[in-house]
């Protein structure tokens, strides 16, 4: 992930949850859970935007799960 010209140092630490990656067939998932109030940037002023409304309303929601159903790696083009 990148913020512009600045590569992210993120951190969206996972509580629980699964990744799956299969090398050979150059495919994978993820169905991880994590509490946004936890995610870091490394710039504390978005990290507090991040944590507000505009984004994770932290207050409202303090579990949120990311999934995703594929995996591209580097290097490779599949059709979508």
């Amino acid at each position: 992930m990148t913020r512009g010209d600045v590569p992210a140092r993120d951190k969206v630490p996972a509580t629980a949850g699964t990744v799956v990656i299969d090398r050979s067939a150059r495919s994978g998932t993820v169905d991880v859970e994590f509490k946004p109030v936890e995610v870091t940037t490394g710039v504390p002023k978005f990290d507090e935007h991040l944590r507000s409304a505009d984004f994770f309303e932290v207050e409202k929601h303090p579990v949120a799960t990311f999934k995703a159903s594929r995996i591209d790696f580097e290097g490779t083009s599949r059709s979508r």
